[in-house]
């Protein structure tokens, strides 16, 4: 179990899917549900999430992508993460 994450860091990592994403991806995606996020703050939350084991950094053309893991962690972190974001709406 990963633990208790930050409200950031639960947004981020709802923003996340299977399938890879750039920075700027994940950065819209922040934008467009409203809550705006700095790259440099982004990039440290998704390698935090990383290091974690909730999601694979690679490449995608020059770009840094990540993408969520899979397995029994990362649905108990996804499902923590709703509940907080869904409590501090």
């Amino acid at each position: 179990m990963t633990g208790k994450q930050s409200p950031p860091t639960n947004r981020v990592l709802l923003y996340l899917s299977l399938e890879d994403q750039t920075v700027s991806d994940i950065q819209w995606r922040a934008r467009k549900s409203g809550g705006p996020i700095s790259r440099e703050w982004l990039k440290k939350i998704l390698k935090k999430l990383v290091s974690q084991n909730l999601a694979h950094m690679g490449q995608k053309g020059d770009a840094l992508s990540f993408r969520l893991a899979v397995g029994p962690a990362v649905e108990a972190a996804l499902d923590q993460a709703r509940a907080a974001v869904q409590a501090s709406a």
